[in-house]
């Protein structure tokens, strides 16, 4: 059986790592050390030789991860986020997996039963393509393939090969992740599908914080298509700037008068709208209609935003700096 490091990088510790640190200690699998990075040096309250603390300053997730990986003693590196928490079998699934010869896993993160009304919308627009992008991401969907961008909020990569391709080693956030996946890439090291190997992951609190994190990932995304294209440059990422473009166009096309340009965009504007409320009527049977009604409002906000930090991202020509949280 392997051994596991498991990496957390956080600012300070809070109560969301304690609730991590009591699900792994839950786990069933018994081989593994946790790690954990700090800005600041805290005090280790565990009575728990596995788990050690460290301290880096005020560096970014991936710079903590990169210096965690350099003292980890596991063969196997998972790297787990703050606000997510590991299912009981997550180790134990994992490791099953690994036997398997594959040299990296991404599993899904899925919205805990105990968050709120506003975190249970957020999460469930990830569950549809129409509505988020990439349900495999947010859903245990059964498919065995193979994916080359993962988040690292649930990303297990044996450490050998993470130590050969140099680790995150960059300051982005978020979006390092997306760089490591391109490292992996370039050495044709595929990343393993397992919906088994699932974590909880809390969700946004409100409409604000939630446009905010999307903002963040708009912006890299975008900047990463046009410097980093490899994995990036792909059509589902542009489409809500492609909607925030034809909203713009249409309003100058009203004020102009322009009728048949008013007919061509308002037909456009139409089918995105009749595509975004059937893919709420098939999620009929999971939520009720206020949770529906709600989804609607943060979908389209949602793309809007999402399509105008995309296009300032990819415009951009000089490096992308990432704003790291204060606390």
């Amino acid at each position: 059986m392997p051994k596991f490091s498991v990496i957390i990088p956080v600012v300070a510790l809070n109560e969301y790592v304690d609730e991590s640190v009591s699900a792994l200690q839950s786990n069933t699998f018994p081989d593994w050390e946790l790690l954990i990075i700090t800005n600041n040096k805290e005090f280790n309250k565990w009575n728990d030789p596995r788990i050690k603390l460290l301290d880096s300053g005020r560096v970014g997730p991936g710079e903590k991860r990169d210096m965690a990986a350099q003292v980890a003693i596991g063969e196997i590196l998972a790297f787990l986020d703050d606000d997510a928490y590991p299912d009981n079998l997550w180790l134990e699934n994992a490791s099953l997996a690994f036997s398997e010869g594959v040299q990296a896993i991404g599993g899904p993160s899925l919205t805990p039963p105990s968050n709120s009304f506003w975190q249970k919308v957020s999460g469930s627009m990830y569950e549809k393509k129409l509505l988020g992008g990439d349900p495999i991401r947010y859903s245990r969907i059964k498919k065995a393939i193979d994916v080359d961008d993962w988040p690292s909020v649930n990303l297990f990569v044996k450490r050998d090969i993470f130590i050969k391709v140099g680790g995150f080693d960059c300051k982005f956030w978020p979006g390092e992740d997306t760089f490591l996946c391109l490292k992996l890439k370039e050495l044709n090291i595929k990343i393993k599908y397992s919906p088994d190997v699932f974590v909880w992951h809390h969700r946004r609190p409100n409409l604000f914080s939630h446009l905010k994190q999307l903002s963040n990932y708009g912006l890299h995304r975008g900047y990463f298509a046009r410097h980093y294209p490899a994995t990036s440059f792909r059509l589902k990422y542009f489409l809500p700037s492609f909607l925030l473009l034809a909203v713009s166009v249409l309003i100058f096309s009203l004020i102009l008068n322009l009728a048949q340009l008013n007919i061509f965009l308002s037909v456009l504007l139409l089918t995105y709208f009749l595509s975004i409320l059937s893919a709420l009527i098939s999620m009929f049977n999971k939520y009720k209609i206020l949770h529906l009604s709600t989804l609607f409002f943060y979908t389209i906000s949602s793309h809007l935003l999402y399509g105008f930090h995309f296009m300032r991202g990819f415009l951009k020509f000089s490096p992308l700096q990432s704003k790291l949280r204060a606390e």
